[in-house]
């Protein structure tokens, strides 16, 4: 095998999400280990017009987010603290290092097909998405390398064809992020120094607090669900009654105390915040000349970026709904003070106002809040980067729904996930494969592995450019 080699995009894995999980029966992990070795060995086996491939695995290879890992589980002792043994393992060093060999074992099968895969001659990219943030720590990505390294024949391979990517991933016009850096419940404010300023680690996003302190113990819904309205969790919470609702009400607590703590050192007085950012435009900078980009382009790429809502607390209690909440307290109270002091005439027409203006309230503020990121929101990224990058193709993750759509000359995907839903509804273990042709033309298909073969999936195209 030899040149330039093609392109395989997969992404949103989620190894390892089964750990600790409340309900493991519900994840069908074992499918997905089965499906992504087959994918792997086939395409090991099989280059196109004798290049070698390149497997770049676009964000949440591993979930170390939903993993409920607890210091005694792996004999843990140092780096951590007390919300560690109630609430499982963060995301500290020491703690990505012990959830590294967590997933390593519980997916042996993936990972030395993996491994194998180098072995052959083709080449790994890790992109590094929000569910598996760790990998920002090099011990993580040290470890994983060495896990790797144990099943290698050559093992001085792995050092020139695995890498990781903090960001994105660019070859011949070809632009490759997860996408999270777009959803402000899921960003954080400088991804290529992620970082707490102690560097013991990482800041936390506002949906890594809701899994790790709330939905990793009491499971309301899967991390993959669409997010709920403020009446759903309302009626979830309710519905868990007695001592259960306590502690729900006690790990919330606890989490937003942690958040606003983050959000006030976050929110650096204008000097601290310019000398941040001209870091980040340094950082910017050296990623740019990484893949020979123009930087004043991939700053312009980064200016896209949303906001994480961790910085601002106004936005941190909004978005948990704490607003909301407050609303019906205070309604609550009205009304018991109209029932003690009020005739009934009086009580029925005031309440009723007071429910209209509640309701309108609510509206009001779930219309101001900042919604998740969605695949409509994603394409107009997409075409934002295609005009400043000079993209053919700009590639996306996160969402979870399979996207092929031309546009202007250029095309944007998203590769899905591989996560299978209830159903299986023929959504899960869609694949971006990127062929070139005569001239390093390429040729772009969005595809699913079923049956031990990659077919093309509708609504997948065929693009030359």
């Amino acid at each position: 095998m030899h040149g330039t080699p093609n392109i395989l995009v997969i992404s949103d894995l989620h190894l390892g999400e089964d750990i600790g999980a409340l309900h493991p029966e519900h994840m069908d992990l074992a499918l997905v280990e089965q499906q992504l070795t087959t994918f792997i060995e086939h395409h090991a086996m099989h280059p196109a017009g004798g290049r070698p491939w390149r497997l770049i695995i676009n964000g949440d290879m591993v979930d170390f987010l939903a993993m409920k890992l607890m210091p005694a589980d792996v004999g843990l002792l140092t780096g951590i603290d007390e919300d560690d043994h109630l609430y499982g393992l963060g995301t500290t060093a020491p703690a990505a290092l012990a959830k590294v060999d967590a997933v390593v074992d519980r997916h042996p099968e993936f990972f030395a097909a993996l491994a194998r895969f180098v072995d052959a001659g083709h080449y790994v990219a890790i992109v590094i998405g929000n569910h598996d943030v760790e990998f920002h720590w090099k011990q993580a990505q040290q470890r994983l390398q060495e896990r790797l390294q144990a099943t290698l024949v050559d093992t001085t391979s792995l050092d020139e064809r695995l890498s990781f990517h903090p960001w994105f991933f660019w070859e011949d016009g070809v632009w490759v992020e997860h996408g999270h850096l777009y959803d402000p419940y899921c960003t954080v404010e400088d991804v290529l120094d992620p970082f707490t300023d102690d560097g013991t680690d990482i800041d936390p996003s506002l949906s890594a607090s809701l899994m790790r302190y709330v939905n990793n113990h009491y499971a309301p819904h899967s991390g993959h669900d669409e997010p709920w309205s403020f009446a759903a969790y309302l009626g979830w919470f309710v519905s868990q009654g007695g001592w259960r609702m306590w502690d729900i009400f006690g790990a919330f607590w606890q989490m937003t105390l942690r958040i606003l703590r983050s959000a006030g050192r976050l929110a650096s007085p204008s000097k601290l915040r310019q000398a941040s950012r001209s870091k980040r435009l340094i950082r910017l900078r050296r990623l740019a000349n990484r893949f020979q980009l123009d930087p004043d382009a991939v700053n312009s790429v980064d200016e896209l970026t949303h906001v994480p809502v961790v910085i601002d607390r106004t936005r941190v209690l909004r978005s948990l709904m704490l607003d909301r909440l407050a609303l019906m307290a205070l309604a609550g109270f009205a009304v018991v003070a109209l029932l003690l002091m009020s005739s009934w005439p009086v009580f029925a027409v005031v309440s009723a106002l007071i429910a209209i203006g509640l309701w309108r309230a609510h509206l009001h503020l779930s219309a101001t809040t900042a919604p998740h990121v969605n695949t409509a929101q994603l394409t107009k990224v997409a075409r934002e980067i295609r005009k400043r990058m000079a993209a053919k193709i700009v590639v996306f993750g996160h969402t979870h729904e399979p996207v092929a759509q031309q546009e202007d000359g250029g095309w944007t995907f998203n590769t899905g996930s591989w996560v299978p839903d209830g159903a299986d509804n023929g959504q899960a273990f869609t694949h971006l494969r990127i062929v070139r042709g005569a001239k390093d033309r390429l040729h772009a298909t969005l595809r699913r592995w079923t049956k031990g073969r990659s077919i093309p999936f509708v609504p997948g195209a065929t693009q030359t450019g």
